[in-house]
């Protein structure tokens, strides 16, 4: 946390232990490891009113659990709809048993999906399927463990984009990106 939060001022990260809900888990359909899904919408609807009670703006869940949301399974990252705002998003590491419990290149993965979720939350916009790979917003379909711990920028079209509607929040996402 020390070193996200020293590398830009506009966020401040702080680690805060939560329980999941017992309703959060999608039991009808099973993850690839057999387990139940974390049903990411049911989880936001659940803890809505967490980042009132933490006293922050926005509250950024890590798991190893498989995830499902509205339409997707297996998917790493999930916010909300900029309408909805419950403030939550959630990033999921599960499947990437090759990812250390901690080290420079955990540190990478959770900094880069971070990314990818308060762009995709604040900018309020989806992933993209073009090149280049290494851009936050790439939608990452296969799971790819080296797009997930390799350095990552914003292509030319999401600094477009996300540099207009981020305004002095945008440099700060570009610092989180440039940390490990």
């Amino acid at each position: 946390m020390a070193r996200l939060n020293g590398v830009q001022t506009h966020f401040g990260f702080e680690r805060a232990d939560l329980s999941l809900p017992l309703d959060a888990w999608w039991m009808r359909r099973k993850a690839p490891d057999g387990s139940p899904y974390l049903w990411a919408d049911k989880l936001a609807e659940r803890f809505a009113r967490v980042p009132l009670e933490l006293r922050v703006d926005a509250l950024v869940c890590i798991t190893r659990h498989w995830m499902y949301g509205s339409s997707d399974r297996n998917i790493v990252a999930w916010w909300p709809d900029k309408e909805s705002d419950p403030g939550i998003m959630i990033l999921s590491f599960a499947g990437f048993d090759e990812l250390p419990p901690e080290g420079p290149q955990t540190e990478r993965a959770i900094a880069n999906l971070l990314v990818t979720t308060l762009a995709g939350y604040l900018g309020d916009t989806g992933t993209h399927d073009r090149s280049p790979r290494n851009c936050p917003l790439y939608y990452n379909p296969k799971r790819s463990f080296e797009i997930l711990t390799a350095p990552q920028a914003f292509d030319a079209a999401c600094r477009t984009k996300l540099g207009k509607k981020l305004g002095s929040t945008f440099p700060a996402l570009e610092a989180v990106c440039k940390a490990f």
